[in-house]
């Protein structure tokens, strides 16, 4: 099992801006949501869901035409197609890392989630513009921090890196809160730290439970795709720091 790596990933201020544009149509009212949590500023959010970069599904012309040309950023953040940005990044994601078999896939390793700092700042630089993105490292199954940790986020490993912390006061998507639980889950979230993280592993796993007892939250799919709410650590990486 994978339990740490490299993500690059938008800079909370590109985040926002892009998901609080008043012609986005979506399943919230975002005036109302920030309004409503005025002690949680979302720009200041350094956790996993993030819109993370990610490889081309395949080198082949064709293949990458075809996300050119159809790829959105969320199918319910529409406006904001991919297309060819990122093009020189996603291509050399995709020979960094290949073509993982099923079995890789399965085995509880992100394919957004690179094994070492050389291979993220070479993709780094290759972005259009890297003043929009930043690093972070990520890792699960262990305490330990250091001077560069962030705090921890919840969420998955792999799939979108979904966040129970960006999918409630942050990015919601499909499973936010509702507003009669806005009052209670500000009060929950409370000890968030200065990014919109949690400062400890105990703070991670109370707001696990009080989530998943919530009749809105997101299930876990541990059975079919593996996806469980991982309590993981984030740290932010100084680029010309060895």
């Amino acid at each position: 099992m994978q339990t740490h790596g490299y993500m690059i990933v938008m800079k909370p201020e590109v985040l926002i801006e892009s998901y609080d544009r008043p012609e986005r149509v979506g399943y919230y009212d975002m005036l109302d949501l920030r309004k409503s949590f005025p002690a949680f500023n979302p720009k200041r959010y350094r956790g996993i869901f993030r819109w993370g970069l990610f490889p081309y599904s395949s080198l082949d012309v064709k293949e990458i035409e075809k996300f050119q040309a159809n790829c959105l950023m969320f199918p319910w953040w529409p406006d904001v197609p991919l297309g060819k940005t990122d093009a020189r990044a996603r291509y050399r994601f995709r020979e960094i890392i290949g073509n993982p078999s099923i079995d890789e896939y399965t085995s509880g390793k992100s394919y957004a989630v690179l094994d070492n700092l050389t291979d993220a700042k070479e993709l780094y630089f290759l972005t259009n513009d890297p003043r929009r993105w930043e690093i972070i490292h990520v890792s699960r199954a262990e305490s330990r921090v250091s001077e560069n940790t962030l705090g921890y986020d919840i969420g998955y490993w792999d799939s979108d890196h979904f966040s129970l912390i960006g999918d409630t006061i942050v990015t919601p998507c499909f499973h936010g809160p509702p507003r009669e639980d806005y009052f209670e889950l500000a009060c929950t979230l409370s000890m968030l730290n200065e990014p919109l993280l949690f400062p400890s592993i105990n703070d991670s796993e109370n707001f696990r439970s009080y989530y998943k007892s919530k009749s809105w939250a997101e299930e876990e799919d541990i059975v079919d795709m593996g996806d469980k709410f991982d309590i993981i650590r984030v740290d932010i990486v100084l680029l010309y720091q060895a």
